[in-house]
C-alpha cells in the first residue's frame, strides 16, 4: 500500500500554531494525526521532528531546548509536558476559574442591548466555561469519597475481625450473654451499667476488657480497706455478753495486710455520755470582727447620720440591721399624761427639698438645682363631631404633625396613603406612615384650627404636634419652676389670643370608635 507524503509547512492542510499556549493542544494533535495518516508505524523521533518542521524560525528557537539529546529515552508525552513547562502561565489542569466565569457575566451584564452575535459568543463561552468546571468539581468529589471510603473500617468494631461486621459478630453476642455489655434501645452496644464504652485504642473488646481488668483491681483494693475499718468499728463498739459473736466481714479474700492482734485485743467498754444528746448545735462559726458587731448601736448611728448608700442597700445587706431599724419604726402604745399636744399639719411633696415661694428644688449648697425628670405637657382639645378628648404632646423638634392609627378611625378621618413620609428617630431608626388626613378640625373655646398630619400605626403617642402646629397658632409655651406650663396661643383668621391649660401626661385612655 502506497502511503501519502507529508504535506509541507506552507500548504493548506499542514499543522499550524499561532504561538498561543491555549492551542498547543490542537498542535500536537494535528502532527500526531498527520504522521499517523503519512507514516507507517511513526516512532517518538517522527512527532518530535515533524513538529519542529511546522514551525516557523521563532517557534523553532523556543523549543529547541525541548527537543531530547537521545530520543530512545523519552516519549511523545514527556515532550508534550516539558513544552507545556514553557508557559507556566497557562495551567492546561485549571484553566478555567470561578473569577473568569463571574469576569464573563459582569462583561456581558453591561451590555444594553446585546445582539444576537453578541449572545451567541456569551452562550459559547459561558457552557465551555461552566462545563470545565463542573467536570473538574466532580473529580474532586469522587476523588474524597475514594479516601474516605478507604479510611472507613471494613471489619467488625467491636473484634476487629474482617469477615464479619457488628451485627453478625460473635464475641459481642458472648459479652451481651455474660452481662458486661448490652445494647440500648437505638442497637448501640453500652457497658453493663448503661454508661458508654470508655475512649481510647483498640477494638470495643478490648477496652471493655480493660475498664473490667480496672474496676476489679480498684474494687478489691476498696473492699480490703472498708473490711478492715468495719472491723475495728464492730469489735471497739459491741457491747458486753457479745465477745464470742463473729463480727461481719465482706466475702472478699483479703489482699492486703491484715491488723495485728495487739489492736484487736483493746479493753472493750461501754461508751459513757456525761450529758443526755442536744439538737443544738455545739459549735458555731464566727469570724473576730463579727463579735464587735451591735445591732442596735449600727441603727442609731445609721438613723443620726448622712451616708451616700440609699438605705434599701444597707437594710439589704443585714437582716439584724433590718430588725433593728424595724423596731425603731413600729408604732407602740405609750400612756398618756393628758399634757398638751401640738398640733402638725402634714404636707406631701414629691421632692425631698422644697423652695416655697419660687417653687425651685435646692441642692446642698442651697442654691436651685433642677429637677431629675417631669413629665411631658399635653393639650386636650376639643374635635368637631366628636366628643371625645386625646392627648396632644407638643414638640417643637418634629417636622410633622402625627396621629396614631386607632385615634384616626374614633375621630373618622380619611387617610390619603399616596401622600406617604418616611420618618427617622433620635435613634437613626426610619419608619414609613400610612398617609396624610387633611380633614381635622380640633376647637379650643371658639377657636377653630383645621390641621394636616401623618398617621401612624404604631406611635408611642396618641397626638403629636409639631412645627406645622406651633407656626400657625404662634405658639408660646411659659414654663414655671413648680412644672406647670401655660400656653398662649392665637386665632390665626381674627388674632385672637388665648391661654390654654396643660396636663401633665399620664396613661393612655381606651379609644371608643366616634362615627
Amino acid at each position: 500500500m502506497s502511503t501519502r507524503h507529508l504535506p509541507f509547512r506552507t500548504e493548506s492542510g499542514a499543522p499550524k500554531w499561532d504561538g498561543q499556549p491555549e492551542n498547543l493542544g490542537q498542535f500536537f494533535a494535528d502532527v500526531q494525526r498527520v504522521c499517523d495518516v503519512c507514516i507507517a508505524s511513526p516512532s517518538v523521533s517522527d512527532y518530535i521532528n515533524q513538529t519542529f518542521n511546522y514551525l516557523n524560525n521563532e517557534q523553532s528557537l523556543i523549543l529547541e531546548q525541548c527537543k531530547p539529546a537521545a530520543q530512545a529515552t523519552t516519549t511523545w508525552e514527556t515532550f508534550k509536558d516539558d513544552v507545556w513547562a514553557l508557559y507556566p502561565e497557562f495551567r492546561r489542569d485549571q484553566h478555567y476559574t470561578i473569577p473568569m466565569v463571574e469576569s464573563l457575566v459582569s462583561a456581558f451584564s453591561l451590555i444594553e442591548s446585546p445582539t444576537i452575535e453578541e449572545w451567541g459568543a456569551f452562550i459559547r463561552n459561558f457552557t465551555v466555561m461552566t462545563t470545565k468546571l463542573i467536570s473538574r468539581l466532580r473529580h474532586i468529589l469522587n476523588t474524597r469519597q475514594e479516601q474516605r471510603a478507604d479510611t472507613f473500617p471494613r471489619g467488625c468494631i467491636f473484634c476487629g475481625d474482617h469477615g464479619h461486621f457488628i451485627r453478625e459478630c460473635p464475641a459481642s453476642t458472648e459479652y451481651i450473654s455474660a452481662g458486661r455489655c448490652r445494647r440500648n434501645t437505638m442497637g448501640q452496644i453500652i457497658m453493663g451499667d448503661g454508661s458508654p464504652i470508655p475512649n481510647g485504642t483498640g477494638t470495643m473488646q478490648e477496652r471493655i476488657d480493660r475498664h473490667a481488668t480496672i474496676v476489679t483491681s480498684g474494687f478489691c483494693g476498696l473492699a480490703d480497706g472498708l473490711d478492715f475499718e468495719t472491723f475495728h468499728t464492730s469489735t471497739s463498739n459491741k457491747p458486753k455478753g457479745r465477745e464470742n459473736e463473729k463480727s461481719t466481714r465482706f466475702n472478699t479474700s483479703p489482699t492486703g495486710p491484715t491488723p495485728s492482734s495487739s489492736r484487736i485485743s483493746a479493753p472493750q467498754q461501754e461508751p459513757q455520755r456525761s450529758t443526755p444528746p442536744s439538737n443544738e448545735p455545739a459549735y458555731r462559726y464566727q469570724s473576730p470582727i463579727g463579735s464587735r458587731f451591735d445591732p442596735a448601736k449600727m441603727a442609731d448611728q445609721l438613723l443620726n447620720a448622712s451616708i451616700t448608700v440609699s438605705i434599701g442597700d444597707v437594710l439589704a445587706a443585714s437582716p439584724d440591721l433590718q430588725k433593728a431599724v424595724g423596731e425603731q419604726l413600729r408604732r407602740k402604745r405609750v400612756p398618756f399624761d393628758g399634757s398638751k399636744t401640738s398640733t402638725f399639719t402634714t404636707f406631701e411633696i414629691s421632692d425631698p427639698v422644697l423652695f416655697h415661694d419660687t417653687g425651685h428644688i435646692l441642692g446642698e449648697d442651697g442654691f436651685p438645682i433642677s429637677r431629675e425628670a417631669l413629665a411631658l405637657r399635653v393639650v386636650r382639645p376639643q374635635w368637631e363631631n366628636s366628643e371625645q378628648v386625646f392627648d396632644c404632646i407638643l414638640d417643637s423638634g418634629s417636622q410633622i404633625n402625627v396621629i396614631r392609627k386607632d385615634i384616626c378611625d374614633a375621630l373618622g378621618l380619611s387617610v390619603v396613603p399616596g401622600e406617604r413620609v418616611t420618618m427617622e428617630s433620635a435613634d437613626g431608626r426610619k419608619s414609613e406612615t400610612l398617609g396624610m388626613v387633611h380633614n381635622a378640625v380640633m376647637c379650643f373655646q371658639g377657636i377653630r384650627l383645621p390641621i394636616k398630619a401623618q398617621v401612624m400605626k404604631n406611635a408611642p403617642y396618641q397626638i403629636l404636634l409639631g412645627q406645622p402646629f406651633l407656626t400657625l397658632t404662634s405658639l408660646h409655651a411659659q414654663h414655671y419652676p413648680n412644672g406647670t406650663v401655660e400656653v398662649k396661643i392665637m386665632d390665626p383668621r381674627s388674632g385672637k389670643e388665648l391661654i390654654i391649660p396643660t396636663f401633665p401626661r399620664g396613661r393612655s385612655r381606651p379609644v371608643t370608635q366616634g362615627f
